[in-house]
C-alpha cells in the first residue's frame, strides 16, 4: 500500500516483504496456549512442543505485524455457557461492515449479536444496522 499526498509519496508500506511467522499450540491437558515464532520450536525432539499433549492449532502463518500488534485474537467463551446461547459483541474480530459513506469510506461493524455453537461464536450479520452516508 502507498499513500500520495500533492504526487509525493507519504508512506510506502512493505506488507507483502516485510513479515513475521507464527504458529499456535494448545495442550491438550491443560488448554495451554503457546505461540511460537521460530520453526526450531517444533523440530527440537527436545522441546516441550513435542510432547503429544501439544496439538497444532494454527499452522505457522505470514503476518505484517505493523497492522497488529498481535497476529491473533478469540473470543472467550464460559464453560458453562450452553449451545445456541444468545452472545453479544461490542467489537467483533471479524472485518463486517457496518458503515459506508458516498466519499469511499468505509466503517467496521460494531454490536453485532450471533450464538455459541460447539464453542464457536457464530456471529448474525442480519443483526448488523448498517448506516450508508450520503453527503
Amino acid at each position: 500500500m502507498v499513500l500520495y499526498l500533492a504526487e509525493r509519496i507519504l508512506i510506502e508500506y512493505k506488507d507483502r516483504e516485510i513479515k513475521q511467522k507464527f504458529a499456535v499450540y494448545q495442550n491438550s491437558i491443560t488448554g495451554e496456549i503457546k505461540i511460537v515464532g521460530d520453526y526450531r520450536s517444533i523440530i527440537s525432539k527436545t522441546s516441550e512442543l513435542h510432547e503429544e499433549v501439544w496439538q497444532e492449532v494454527i499452522p505457522f502463518t505470514y503476518y505484517y505485524a505493523n497492522y497488529q500488534e498481535e497476529p491473533v485474537a478469540a473470543y472467550l467463551i464460559p464453560k458453562d455457557l450452553k449451545d445456541n446461547s444468545e452472545v453479544f459483541i461490542p467489537d467483533p474480530i471479524e472485518d463486517l461492515i457496518g458503515s459506508t459513506w458516498n466519499q469511499g469510506d468505509c466503517y467496521r461493524a460494531t454490536n453485532v449479536t450471533g450464538k455459541v455453537v460447539s464453542k464457536k461464536i457464530i456471529l448474525n450479520p442480519k443483526s448488523i444496522e448498517r448506516s450508508d452516508f450520503i453527503g
